[in-house]
């Protein structure tokens, strides 16, 4: 499954953060190499005279970009280390509204404050950071890919069926939608949909729906819906079932939601 890419939008956000920030940002596909076309400053000073001076430098960097972005891809949460030279990096996932991992963003190339730099003037112009302000540009960059999502300036190519499907599904929510009779209603075979479903969603139709319900009933709870009326509406068996599910998904109870929608 492949994606496209706003090159022109992309190119103008992500210069704009490596302006602010004054970090070197980069941008990486699904396969671990980074997206051509952005225009975003190469690799620091530092970093390039010892990739060519030394081959095993850039093995063992090139090894440590693809640990980091291949932990990323599987924990889905932003990950902040310090790579085999010593240099504070950061790797933000981008995710899709389903949740399926698309590529990541980089920031990094920069070394920790305190850091010995005595005689190596290369390391002494790299940008001096504290742990505390890593983890909040991670933080600004986790916006800027929630932005980039949104506006989906990354995106897969989605399949017809797909898309169908998805619309289908916004549609008919409440109902109890088996794989059966979306199979049908798709005009293709059970066993397909049920093999191609997770690829293109990121999840079972099963799971995609119950996240599905919990989001429409979080926009029913801040409209000033009482919990009980939302849980009947969004097809739980009952308050206690759609509560526990409400906060396992969304980490706070429903009646924050309610409490919040009186005032």
């Amino acid at each position: 499954m492949d994606y496209s890419v706003n090159f022109e939008v992309m190119k103008e956000l992500m210069g704009l953060v490596a302006g602010l920030l004054q970090v070197h940002i980069g941008v990486f596909g699904l396969e671990g190499t980074p997206l051509d076309g952005l225009g975003l400053p190469g690799m620091s000073e530092f970093c390039e005279s010892n990739r060519r001076r030394d081959p095993a430098f850039w093995e063992r960097c090139t090894q440590c970009d693809r640990d980091h972005l291949q932990q990323a891809c599987a924990t889905g949460t932003a990950v902040i280390y310090r790579c085999h030279a010593g240099l504070y990096e950061c790797v933000i996932p981008l995710l899709n509204r389903q949740n399926v991992y698309m590529g990541a963003i980089t920031l990094g190339q920069m070394r920790p404050a305190g850091l010995d730099t005595a005689g190596d003037p290369l390391l002494q112009q790299l940008r001096p950071t504290t742990e505390e302000q890593m983890r909040a540009m991670a933080q600004l960059l986790k916006i800027v890919s929630e932005y980039v999502i949104r506006h989906d300036l990354i995106q897969f190519r989605r399949r017809n069926w797909s898309v169908h499907a998805e619309k289908y599904l916004e549609a008919h929510w409440r109902q109890k939608i088996t794989l059966a009779e979306l199979a049908r209603h798709l005009g293709c075979s059970a066993s397909y949909l049920s093999h191609h479903f997770s690829r293109e969603f990121g999840m079972p139709l099963r799971s995609y729906l119950r996240n599905l319900r919990l989001t429409k009933a979080r926009e029913m709870l801040k409209n000033g819906q009482s919990v009980k009326e939302t849980a009947q509406q969004a097809g739980f068996y009952d308050e206690f079932h759609f509560a526990k599910a409400f906060k396992k998904e969304f980490g706070f109870p429903p009646g924050r939601l309610t409490r919040e929608a009186q005032y």
